[in-house]
């Protein structure tokens, strides 16, 4: 529009900016992007080209203001470019055919980028820890590697940062609707043997058992761990998470309730996460005098806090 009012909550590009002679237009506008987002109402006529719709239709989010005089949580990609809008998730995320609305990609993306996710997380962590907790920076899709093999544990999101008393904090975060953690350890480990077969070179056996001696302290073979019938990938999102050299280590499972989330097949996903817990020796950490969804292990000779979560993104 080329002219009219503008209210709190508006939203849109400046094509063609001139100043109004007597309001400061650029006052009520705060830029992020070469895009702005309306503070203040202003009735005045407004001459420049503005394109406006409703903030919630964005993908854009308003930044969050820093408590005090912190910065917010900076979320960037491989190379170091920040990312702030759906689209430009989706890109790093580079896979159509699990981006969509209602799934685990874009419903991550979407509470940590539209709603406010990273302070949601900061206070469950800082209450886990009994101590301030500060979030510095994200990467979508983080490549956590915990043994000299190709192929890095992929994490949904990996965040750093650093708790009150100084030392530096690493949580490794895996978003779930209803998806399943993938095959058990046993059928990872004859699908390697498998594939032994045919590529000789494969070292996809040793890679299960390697996982299991020096994390979980298993020497059986893997088919005959007491891992067996664990989900492989709680087996490598821990490692990963707790072979980031950091102080403190936090391994997230955070469940979306969206309009698609099959309630059956969630709490079979729970119920696999739960037995994993017993394998690894988990314990539960008690906050109120109530037992929470937080478990506390050591593994590799560190301490892991584990947590699950649920987040309503029910319409």
């Amino acid at each position: 529009m080329t002219g009219g009012t503008i209210k709190p909550g508006m939203y849109g590009c400046v094509s063609f900016p001139c100043f109004h002679p007597t309001v400061p237009v650029w006052r009520p506008l705060r830029r992020f992007g070469g895009s702005f987002e309306v503070d203040t109402a202003v009735d005045a006529p407004l001459y420049f080209v503005l394109s406006i719709r409703p903030c919630r239709d964005r993908s854009r989010p308003v930044p969050t203001k820093a408590k005090g005089n912190r910065e917010e949580m900076k979320i960037l990609d491989y190379r170091g470019r920040e990312i702030s809008t759906l689209e430009e998730w989706e890109h790093h995320f580079n896979s159509s055919k699990h981006w969509k609305k209602g799934r685990s990609a874009y419903s991550l993306a979407d509470f940590i980028l539209s709603r406010n996710g990273s302070a949601f997380l900061e206070s469950r962590v800082s209450s886990l820890l009994s101590e301030e907790v500060i979030f510095e920076r994200a990467t979508p899709e983080y490549l956590a590697k915990f043994d000299s093999y190709r192929s890095p544990s992929h994490l949904d999101l990996g965040i750093f940062g650093k708790v009150g008393s100084g030392n530096s904090l690493f949580l490794g975060l895996e978003a779930k609707v209803d998806e399943t953690f993938g095959p058990t350890v046993s059928e990872r480990y004859r699908d390697a043997l498998k594939t032994r077969q045919s590529n000789p070179r494969t070292k996809a056996p040793e890679r299960v058992e390697q996982l299991l001696s020096r994390y979980f302290l298993e020497s059986v073979p893997p088919n005959a761990s007491k891992f067996s019938d664990i989900r492989y990938q709680l087996l490598t999102a821990t490692a990963g998470t707790v072979a980031v050299p950091k102080d403190v280590v936090v391994l997230c499972i955070l469940v979306f309730k969206t309009d698609s989330y099959d309630p059956q097949k969630g709490e079979g996903n729970y119920l696999d996460y739960k037995k994993f817990l017993d394998c690894a020796g988990g314990e539960s950490l008690v906050q109120g005098g109530q037992s929470s969804l937080a478990h506390e292990l050591h593994l590799g000779g560190k301490r892991l806090i584990s947590i699950h979560e649920y987040v309503d993104f029910r319409s």
